[in-house]
């Protein structure tokens, strides 16, 4: 999540740069914070394991 934070006339506007969440006004800075966690708690998929890393053996000395 990406956010650009503006202070305007004694409110917080804020434009989800990245999250597709278009622009919201909030009253304090807790309120900001509080949306963006509910919003990236939407996002979170649970439906799934996620997927393992495949492992690497280590570089051979040169």
């Amino acid at each position: 999540m990406l956010a650009y934070i503006e202070r305007r006339d004694g409110r917080f506007e804020v434009t989800w740069v990245r999250a597709g969440a278009g622009t919201r006004r909030f009253e304090s800075m807790d309120d900001v914070l509080d949306a963006a966690a509910a919003h990236l708690q939407s996002m979170v998929s649970r439906s799934r394991k996620p997927r393992p890393i495949a492992a690497r053996p280590p570089l051979a000395p040169i």
